[in-house]
């Protein structure tokens, strides 16, 4: 092949060729460290003339993608090199067949050669070995070299390796070190440099695998006869010193003795990488050296319950937003990591050169990998030793800005104009930011039609915690048994998550707002208890929103004003204002807020809610509210203090509850006189003459003291007690409408 056709060649691989001297080295043109594959490929006929016999060389480093030549100078260097270099193209010449290692390597590296510790006799070389890369050039295959040989491929079909910096730096620097010590093996004592060497290395971190790989790699080359009974030793150097059987010459000072101190500092230097490498030693072809170090800064091995599981954080698409993503936390097996990692091999030392292993073992044994004895969720910083907080702070912040138009927006619609309601909504949210770590015992329900900015308002305001938000529509996911996503959660959007009318759901819902704990389980995992932090914000266009009791305390239930519903000039201002500076004003702005200005520990009394409470309320309290409202409950029921059997109320409220399945106060009069007595406590239970026998009946007092009673008691009103003359309304006189 013509000089030419090489340039071509290389071209055509993204290589740029230079042109060399013919049995030489040096290039034929000035400047050439400067030349681009561009201009190369420009002025190709110029440097490679037809029919010129001259040699190619190619520019290493980035000129070349990152191409990096290992120039191996010692022949014992060539021999050791498959022991320790990833398999890659190699070429090289008769007289030194398989010199020159190849790779594609990612990262900066710097041109370096490594040169023995001390002066080596006549004859050697000045380096080990030299790693060529930036503003340096080789001569390549095709070429002829200086002694007339011909400059070769010893596999032209075997790819070229990419590899990363480090992982190569690392590499050549144990060849380096090997080179040496199988040079100078048989200068002294072998057995005691061995045990000596083995005792050092395995003192400052390195695995027996890999002293014995790096032992046996010189005592081959080296051709020492007794080899396999000194690596026989390492075994036993290794029990000694884990029994505190400490030998001064297990170790550097007896290399130092053997060899000299300077010596000694040269190997120890360029040995560190096997001390502290997981994948130190050798690599081969097909190795992911990134593998270990990705699952270092991402995994951990933690203890939940009464099992140990790996950590497993990853994107939760289901639950993310598209500008606030949401991590979760796997917790799997290892046999399940090894399942997600098998397409991704490490390379370790191995007997007959390098060889490929699961990276999760090596990640397990990492002296360096993370192990937490359980998860907490501890917004003030107050993790014990060990364990992993999963608060990982607010998505922005504070600075002061604008954001007005989200608080006249809370003020004066979700608010509705209300200056009390809207004091506690910004109090409750100020709250959640300045004392995320104490729970208020209250929930935020937001009952309104579509397009009233019910969503808009929280989403911005949950945009704040971001990992910590977490947005549901299922209201499975805050009350069902699988709660895994609840344990970092601060604020959770429950939006159109129907939770009344369902008894299973009501006491998880109340105890997610207001107990300090709460179980946490993952699928098929223990149950864990962890802190419970949980702020819950309902929104929805249904009457009936939250099971709220008679003397409801957690719900915090306001009407959102509808004058701007469907509005999208109105909101999209809103949006652009949050968009911008917004978000960190606002805040700034709930930081500091006055949190004495209202008592977020007690849900305002809104009509809202007195709506919930009725609509939640049980079917007696509801047929005594309507008879409140009717004033009237059968009809022989009159004046200011009426006297009624009590078969008769009985069958009037059996009457309205026949078509209710599950009633007891229909199925008992005994229940239902227990619970009529709370909602009318001073009815009076008597006998009375109706010209005959006495019988039970009911003693009512005035339909007013019943009516403010049933309200202190439930925080429910009762419409129209007066006529329309202005006279109080007595039992017997239907209200007009």
């Amino acid at each position: 092949m013509s000089s030419r056709d090489n340039a071509r060649e290389l071209l055509a691989q993204d290589l740029t060729p230079v042109p060399v001297a013919f049995r030489d080295k040096k290039p034929t043109v000035a400047g050439w460290q400067t030349y681009t594959h561009e201009r190369v490929t420009a002025e190709l006929d110029v440097l490679f003339p037809e029919g010129h016999k001259q040699n190619v060389g190619v520019l290493l480093g980035a000129a070349s993608g990152g191409i990096v030549d290992i120039d191996l100078d010692w022949l014992l260097a060539g021999q050791l090199a498959p022991l320790f270099l990833p398999a890659t193209r190699v070429f090289g010449r008769a007289g030194a067949p398989g010199s020159h290692y190849l790779y594609f390597v990612d990262g900066d590296v710097a041109s370096t050669k490594l040169s023995p510790p001390r002066k080596p006799p006549d004859g050697f070389k000045p380096d080990l070995l030299e790693v060529r890369s930036d503003r340096l050039q080789t001569v390549w295959p095709g070429s002829t070299h200086t002694s007339g040989e011909m400059i070769e491929w010893a596999d032209a079909d075997v790819p070229i390796t990419r590899i990363h910096a480090d992982e190569l730096v690392a590499f050549v620097a144990q060849l380096a070190v090997a080179t040496w010590l199988a040079y100078v093996w048989g200068e002294g004592s072998r057995d005691e440099l061995c045990a000596a060497l083995a005792g050092g290395l395995l003192r400052d971190g390195a695995s027996e695998a890999d002293v014995t790989h790096f032992l046996e790699a010189v005592m081959t080359v080296a051709k020492d006869e007794e080899a396999r009974d000194r690596l026989k030793k390492v075994g036993r150097i290794v029990a000694d010193l884990a029994d505190g059987n400490d030998k001064k010459h297990y170790g550097w000072p007896k290399v130092s003795e053997l060899l000299g101190a300077n010596e000694r500092d040269w190997i120890r230097k360029h040995l560190r990488s096997i001390c502290s490498s997981p994948t130190s030693g050798a690599c081969a072809a097909g190795s992911d050296s990134t593998v270990v170090t990705e699952m270092l800064e991402k995994l951990a091995v933690i203890k939940h319950g009464s099992q140990t599981y790996i950590l497993y954080p990853e994107l939760d698409v289901v639950l993310s937003q598209l500008d606030a993503p949401r991590r979760r936390f796997d917790l799997v097996r290892a046999p399940e990591l090894v399942t997600l990692y098998a397409n991704r091999r490490v390379a370790i030392p191995g007997r007959n050169g390098p060889q490929l292993v699961d990276p999760v073992k090596l990640f397990l044994e990492h002296p360096d990998r993370k192990t937490y004895h359980g998860i907490v969720f501890a917004p003030d910083g107050r993790c014990p030793d060990g364990y992993l907080n999963l608060w990982q702070g607010f998505m922005v912040e504070p600075k002061p800005g604008d954001c007005s138009l989200y608080l006249a927006h809370i003020r004066n619609n979700i608010a509705a104009g209300n200056v009390e309601h809207g004091n506690w909504i910004i109090g409750w949210m100020a709250d959640a930011v300045q004392n995320p770590s104490v729970k208020p015992g209250t929930a935020l329900i937001l009952r309104g039609g579509r397009g009233t900015g019910k969503g808009m308002m929280v989403k911005w305001f949950g945009r704040l915690f971001g990992q910590h938000f977490l947005p549901i529509s299922k209201p499975g996911l805050v009350t069902g048994r699988f709660t895994g996503h609840l344990a970092d959660a601060s604020i959770v959007f429950a939006d159109e998550a129907f939770f009344a009318g369902n008894k299973a759901e009501e006491a998880a819902l109340k105890a997610l707002i207001t107990e300090d704990f709460h179980m946490i389980e993952y699928k098929n995992k223990d149950a864990v208890t962890v802190r419970n932090l949980v702020r819950l914000i309902a929104a929805s266009n249904h009457d009936w929103v939250v099971p709220a009791g008679l003397d409801e305390r957690r719900f915090a239930v306001f009407d959102v004003a509808d004058h701007k519903q469907q509005d999208h000039a109105y909101f999209g201002a809103i949006e652009r204002q949050m968009a911008g500076e917004g978000l960190a004003a606002l805040l700034h702005h709930l930081k500091s807020v006055d949190l004495k200005m209202v008592d977020i520990r007690k849900a305002p009394n809104t009509a809202a809610l007195a709506e919930n409470k009725l609509l939640t309320a049980s079917p007696l309290v509801k047929w005594w509210h309507n008879a409140l409202h009717e004033g009237q409950l059968v009809p022989t029921m009159y004046g200011p203090e009426p006297v009624v059997r009590t078969g008769e109320v009985w069958g009037a409220f059996k009457e309205y509850a026949k078509g209710i399945p599950h009633c007891p106060a229909k199925e008992s009069v005994v229940i239902f006189g227990n619970e009529f007595r709370k909602v009318c406590p001073k009815v009076i239970r008597t006998r009375h003459r109706f010209g005959g026998e006495p019988v039970p009946v009911y003693k009512f007092p005035p339909l007013r003291e019943c009516v403010t009673d049933f309200t202190n008691l439930t925080g429910i009103p009762v419409d129209r007690l007066e006529s329309e003359d202005g006279g109080v309304i007595e039992w017997g006189v239907p209200p007009e409408y």
